[in-house]
Order: C-alpha cells, then sequence, then structure tokens
C-alpha cells in the first residue's frame, strides 16, 4: 500500500527536519525549517483525509451494488458472480482501509506531531524575544 509508504516517509522526514532545528545556525533557518516542518503535517493530515473519503466512498459503492442488487429482477449466475466477486474486493478494500487508519491512529499521531511543531514554534518566540531583548 503507498500511503503506508508514505507515512513511514514522513515520520523519517519530520525527525530529520527536527534534528536540523536542533544544528540550525539563526533563527531564519530555525524558522524555515517549521515552515517545512507545517507543510509536512498538512500534507500528513490531506493524506488521512484521502484515506478517509477512500474508505466512505468504497462503504458507498458496496452499499449501492447491494441495494442495486436487491432491487433488481432475478440475477442470471454470471451476473451473481459477478457482483458477488466485486462485493468481496470492496469488503478487502474496506478491511484493508480500516485496518490501516487503526495502525496509523491519525487522532493521536496528528496531535503528537502538532504538539512537537508547537514546542519548536515557541522555541523560535523564545529566540526571537531574547533577540529583542539584547537590542
Amino acid at each position: 500500500m503507498g500511503d503506508l509508504k508514505f507515512f513511514k516517509d514522513f515520520k523519517q522526514k519530520f525527525e530529520s527536519l527536527e534534528k536540523q532545528v536542533v544544528v540550525a545556525e539563526d533563527l531564519a533557518q530555525v524558522r524555515q525549517i517549521s515552515v517545512q516542518l507545517a507543510t509536512e503535517l498538512e500534507k500528513y493530515k490531506q493524506a488521512i483525509n484521502n484515506c478517509f473519503d477512500s474508505l466512505w466512498d468504497k462503504r458507498n459503492k458496496h452499499n449501492q451494488l447491494l441495494a442495486d442488487s436487491m432491487n433488481s429482477q432475478p440475477l442470471e449466475p454470471e451476473q451473481y458472480k459477478q457482483i458477488a466477486s466485486q462485493l468481496k474486493q470492496l469488503d478487502c478494500d474496506i478491511k484493508a482501509l480500516t485496518d490501516f487508519i487503526k495502525q496509523v491512529n491519525p487522532e493521536v499521531t496528528i496531535a503528537h506531531y502538532e504538539e512537537r511543531l508547537n514546542a519548536i514554534n515557541e522555541q523560535i518566540s523564545s529566540l526571537e524575544q531574547s533577540a529583542s531583548f539584547r537590542r
């Protein structure tokens, strides 16, 4: 699943950027890294939203296919096999997306990364205040 790779890459990229904050030489560099972190977090949130959208889309297709099948004339054996196959595939997709979302645990994960980003932004504010006192 391509989404799983994205989420692993996100974690690595976020941690790498956080390490850059520690070794940053000036406030402008820290601000730039903070912007990059915020951008990556927004991409992460969008990917999560896409997973939820895909899950709802598949559930809707599943329910619509069931409703259409029940409201139609009796099905020919070949039609029945085709619909059964489509339902089975949708069930597999729904299960995979549901399991994936549970694994990623978006609410906790997003809150965790937002906290980390907020801590960096608080550091920036402290550095800015220190710099203004020195002037």
